[in-house]
């Protein structure tokens, strides 16, 4: 794959185009200088200047601890000597006075993709993370510098000991999973390497995962999986929940009318949300395979996982890849409506349990291109799409979008599309989603 297939763009709006009273996204922090805006020494766990911040970057680590703190590590992008490769730092951003802090790491980019340094990951993207109920981060997997280097490492990120701790067994790069021959949530297992998976934790605590892929060195060699895993904090154990026992599964409208053995076709790059109140999953679109093996792209279709009866329901029969979308009519939910094909798009829960969806890829390979200019609105009791009143937008990609305790929504980084020029650039932008 090129280098654009990194690229998963989420559509930011301007705040300057909101009328008083409009949800918008509001910029927190502006760095005018993007070349030079990296502290030229490692420093320790200190407050560095207003004019410090990442380095501009794409498909980054990020976590809210339970304070409302910020936390980003690693993503993909060029460091201060202009070499291509992922970066292997750590920043934390306090939101109320709108400061980086950088916890350690160079203006350097990392472009070996095997072993660990000491007592530190390796530089990634497109990771899968988690903050557990002590407010400590977790990071497994992702890719490393390179298109076809999928990790398989688990870390832990002690807030008050402000270490990482290495919870795997060294680090392997393209390791198969390891099902286990009938998925229960007793059934142990090993994921395995893979990328872009869906992630949750559930109100026990236990760090969730779903889907996500890997390949080897061709572009025909997508793995796409469709497993959920679940792992046991206090055991430190993997146990494989859900899923197929082999990848790339496919889905039509008879497949999906089997009972209890229905299963969502894999993918990597999902949106997903969690309803905590409900204990539900949900998940949207992605990159995977339609009705047949021939046919890759955009995935359109909608899946809830009940936790409590270990079961999976296919909520929109949309299996054709690449679908276009369908508006209907502003606000007004109906069946017709679906946001059509689109990857990692920017996704929140509000506190009566819709689900929004905004922007997302809808060219898989190209890194100027990016999707439609709407809100989308899913209500979950109506189990229907609806567009929120569409406004002119500023196109960002490949950032990160994560939600605090206090349930703020917020999104750091990417390239940000340049209208006239047709290009894109790398930003380290923040924004707030206020509403």
């Amino acid at each position: 794959m090129a280098k654009g297939t990194f690229l998963v763009p989420l559509i930011i709006l301007c705040a300057s185009i909101f009328a008083e009273g409009q949800s918008r996204w509001v910029e927190l922090v502006v760095n005018k200088n993007q070349d030079k805006i990296y502290p030229e020494k490692e420093p320790s766990v200190a407050r560095v200047s207003e004019e410090a911040s990442p380095i501009p970057r794409y498909d980054p680590c990020a976590w809210t601890d339970k304070k409302g703190g910020i936390w980003l590590y690693g993503g993909i992008g060029q460091d201060i000597n202009s070499q291509w490769g992922t970066f292997q730092d750590l920043w934390y951003l306090n939101s109320k006075d709108k400061k980086w802090v950088t916890v350690k790491g160079t203006a350097n980019v990392t472009t070996n993709a095997g072993t660990e340094s000491s007592g530190w990951p390796v530089g990634r993207r497109d990771a899968a993370t988690w903050t557990d109920k002590k407010g400590n981060l977790w990071l497994y997997g992702g890719r490393s510098t390179g298109d076809y280097y999928h990790l398989d490492d688990l870390w832990e990120f002690n807030l008050k000991s402000t270490a990482w701790i290495n919870h795997s067994d060294g680090i392997k790069i393209n390791e198969k999973p390891k099902h286990a021959s009938k998925p229960s949530f007793e059934s142990v297992g090993v994921p395995g390497s893979r990328s872009g998976s869906v992630t949750w934790i559930d109100n026990k605590g236990d760090l969730w995962l779903f889907g996500g892929f890997s390949n080897t060195n061709k572009e025909d060699s997508i793995e796409c999986y469709n497993d959920l895993w679940r792992f046991d904090i206090s055991k430190n154990i993997w146990y494989n929940v859900k899923g197929n026992l082999s990848d790339n599964l496919l889905n039509d409208s008879t497949t999906v009318e089997r009972g209890e053995d229905i299963l969502p076709s894999g993918r990597y790059n999902a949106a997903g949300w969690f309803d905590e109140k409900q204990k539900q999953l949900w998940i949207y679109g992605g990159i995977g395979y339609g009705t047949s093996a021939r046919q890759f792209g955009g995935l359109s279709d909608m899946w809830v996982y009940d936790l409590s009866k270990n079961l999976w329901q296919c909520v929109i029969k949309e299996f054709r890849i690449n679908a276009e979308f369908n508006i209907g009519t502003a606000e007004q939910p109906s069946p017709k409506n679906n946001p059509g094909k689109r990857v990692k798009p920017t996704r929140w829960i509000d506190k009566k349990g819709n689900l929004f969806l905004m922007g997302g890829h809808n060219n898989f390979f190209l890194q100027n291109r990016f999707f439609d200019e709407f809100v989308w609105k899913f209500d979950t009791d109506r189990r229907m799409w609806s567009i929120v009143p569409d406004v002119p937008a500023v196109g960002i990609g490949g950032g990160e979008t994560f939600t605090d305790a206090a349930g703020e929504v917020y999104m750091f980084g990417g390239l940000e599309y340049q209208r006239k020029d047709a290009k894109s650039q790398s930003v380290n932008k923040i924004f707030k989603f206020e509403n």
